[in-house]
């Protein structure tokens, strides 16, 4: 399993748990300073662009509840 230290989409502490309960054999890696996208090609423009969309408040949200101002601020 491979994890993002930074990552505020998707949780380390919740990758952390999934690995622990997964079966043998299993590893995790966890790339350290690195965010959700910094597993794609081009990663620190998608990075800003997502940013910016969650930041304009046009980025759809299927829960209401979800803060994209806040997601947005802590993916710096």
């Amino acid at each position: 399993m491979l994890a993002a230290e930074r990552d505020a989409l998707i949780l380390l502490a919740g990758l952390r748990e999934l690995h622990r309960d997964l079966l043998p054999p299993k590893r995790l890696a966890v790339l350290r300073n690195a965010g959700h996208l910094h597993f794609v090609a081009n990663a620190e423009q998608g990075h800003e662009m997502l940013r910016t969309m969650w930041k304009s408040g046009s980025f759809p949200v299927a829960t209401p509840d979800i803060d994209l101002a806040a997601l947005a601020e802590a993916s710096r």
